[in-house]
């Protein structure tokens, strides 16, 4: 797999990655969604990310692009993975996994103490292979007020408190 940072040539394939990369994590959470303009979204989200703080690379398999990671340089000692995502066709093939190690290595050689990524709850393939791939530290956990209907009908306990997600 080819490791490749991201440039406009790339955009409307990236734009559809960014786009169901959405809409995978809008139905985990149950929520409605309208395609085409979560597609429209992905193209502002895009040019968004082309600032110094942000890195996308792309993993390219035989000229075929097969996913993309977005790095988020937002602290001088940790680096954060905004997105990590692989094409539902070419999952279960190692791609995330070399993806997260081709980052970590270029973050490390930038001098980071340490890589960081955020995960739904639901989202337990992706916890699976965070915690295979040595993500065993929580540092943070985001809690959350719903003023509207909530689509989290799961609980879990942390501590005592018991959470919805």
């Amino acid at each position: 797999m080819e490791f490749i940072e991201y440039n406009d040539y790339y955009k409307d394939l990236l734009a559809t990655m960014l786009s169901d990369f959405s809409i995978q994590h809008l139905e985990l959470l149950k929520r409605p969604y309208q395609k085409e303009q979560i597609l429209l979204e992905a193209y502002d989200e895009i040019q968004q990310y082309k600032n110094e703080r942000y890195k996308i690379y792309l993993g390219k398999v035989n000229d075929t692009l097969i996913g993309y990671i977005i790095l988020d340089y937002r602290s001088k000692q940790i680096c954060w993975i905004e997105n990590l995502y692989v094409l539902e066709n070419q999952r279960h093939q190692g791609y995330g996994s070399q993806m997260l190690l081709k980052a970590k290595d270029q973050v490390q050689k930038e001098g980071f103490e340490g890589l960081s990524i955020d995960v739904v709850p639901r989202n337990i393939e992706a916890i699976r292979l965070y915690l295979k791939l040595g993500f065993d530290s929580l540092s943070m956990m985001t809690l959350r007020q719903d003023f509207k209907q909530s689509y989290r009908d799961q609980k879990t306990d942390i501590l005592g408190n018991t959470f919805r997600y």
